[in-house]
């Protein structure tokens, strides 16, 4: 469920969770977008860090693929 109502609250809940993500804007743009269109459920497909590549888990950098949807009435 998204945090918020407003873009702001968005930004907010990023910065007060001390969320560290390259490109939150057009992520919560994406899940406006989705609400907007309908969708009210929400998938990881997968998710994977950089030290799964490199070994070092040290440091990583992490990826998520994520499917927004419809779901079914």
């Amino acid at each position: 469920k998204l945090p918020g109502q407003t873009f702001a609250q968005h930004s907010d809940a990023v910065h007060d969770r001390h969320i560290s993500m390259c490109g939150y804007a057009p992520a919560v743009a994406a899940l406006f977008a989705c609400r907007d269109l309908g969708a009210d459920q929400a998938e990881v497909v997968d998710y994977t860090d950089s030290g799964m590549v490199t070994g070092d888990d040290s440091e990583v950098v992490s990826y998520a693929g994520v499917r927004i949807f419809k779901g079914r009435a």
